[in-house]
């Protein structure tokens, strides 16, 4: 299974290249092996929607993109 990432963050840019995975892996235990922090270093989008749920199954030709976290006030 090939999984996509992009990484529109300046301090991890490394990280965007195509990823090769012999089983079938969660989008959570797929970030924590990038060495990212859900929520708290990247808001993550895959296959152009923005997720919230680290349960979800990733599938061979999913993107990722990883987006710097926008606050407000």
């Amino acid at each position: 299974m090939v999984i996509n990432v992009i990484s529109f963050i300046p301090y991890l840019k490394n990280i965007s290249r195509d990823y090769h995975l012999e089983h079938e892996v969660t989008l959570g235990e797929f970030i924590q092996s990038l060495g990212i922090k859900w929520d708290d270093d990247v808001l993550i989008v895959v296959n152009r929607v923005i997720v919230s749920e680290q349960s979800i199954l990733l599938n061979d030709g999913d993107q990722i993109e990883l987006l710097i976290p926008l606050s407000g006030g």
